[in-house]
């Protein structure tokens, strides 16, 4: 079923590209900003119900906050695309919570944060907005998109103060996201074209100049990539670039976790690194 709808949506996109192409992009970004919202269910609620809320405003909508702990070293979480601060659960509940305070935030248009849209700089602006509400955070680790979008929040704003960032099978393009919609839908080059040059007419920038290597010229942090070989979703070979370009920072490669990186194995690292900056391989 799903896939008749992606190509009946694909069709409808590429007919109207050859008719009103500018049409097409603005619709066609649309789709591809709109996540599907993953429910919080009833055992997420037990786990996150303990924490302390918060609403922070950010571009017009509110955005979840949740804290746990009372320590001095603060960490801020961040999800991926169509998740939510539940996927956070074995790493938070991994940090002494006398030593650390923990903070989790549900994307825009994610968990039970606001918004219907979202992309790199949406989030990114999100992430801006919360630092600047818990005035600092040493330690920022993020999956997938949120890793991406924490990158881009700093080399955009090179003032806050984050000492480290650890990217948990984050993608290195901004293409990579396009191109992953562009192959769902059957997305012909016009069609493609459409939604890349909406995307420039909101932004002024080419969605091309996305990439992770090309922030870290503004971040002074310490880094931890985090990536598996058989990752399906982010590029395992740009990870290994970054990590070349990225001299701050430690690559750890995995292999048969897959994108989530759902490991114990994986928080020990994230530990390690959170408390003493090395990471035994």
């Amino acid at each position: 079923m799903k896939k008749i709808i992606y190509k009946s949506v694909g069709t409808y996109l590429n007919t109207l590209a050859s008719i009103h192409s500018e049409r097409a992009g603005k619709r066609g970004y649309k789709l591809f900003c709109s996540p599907v919202r993953t429910k919080v269910k009833p055992h997420h609620y037990d786990f996150l119900a303990p924490a302390k809320y918060k609403a922070i405003h950010s571009q017009g909508h509110p955005i979840q906050l949740y804290k746990w702990g009372s320590g001095d070293r603060h960490v801020l979480f961040l999800h991926g695309w169509q998740s939510h601060t539940f996927r956070w659960k074995k790493y938070i509940q991994a940090f002494p919570m006398d030593e650390y305070t923990i903070y989790g935030m549900d994307a825009p248009a994610h968990g039970l944060s606001g918004g219907n849209m979202v992309n790199a700089i949406i989030y990114a602006e999100a992430i801006t907005d919360v630092l600047s509400e818990i005035s600092h955070a040493e330690t920022i680790i993020g999956h997938s998109f949120g890793g991406f979008s924490a990158m881009y929040a700093l080399h955009k704003h090179p003032y806050l103060s984050v000492q480290k960032v650890a990217l948990l099978g984050t993608p290195g393009k901004a293409t990579e996201f396009f191109d992953t919609g562009k192959k769902l839908l059957g997305l012909k080059s016009k069609a493609d074209q459409a939604i890349r040059q909406h995307f420039f007419k909101l932004y002024g920038q080419d969605i091309n100049d996305f990439e992770t290597i090309n922030f870290i010229d503004n971040i002074d942090a310490k880094g931890l990539i985090i990536h598996d070989k058989n990752d399906r979703e982010a590029d395992f070979e740009y990870a290994t670039k970054l990590s070349q370009e990225w001299h701050n920072s430690i690559f750890i490669p995995t292999e048969g976790l897959g994108h989530k990186l759902y490991s114990d194995q994986i928080v020990r690292h994230l530990l390690d690194f959170v408390e003493s900056d090395h990471v035994s391989i």
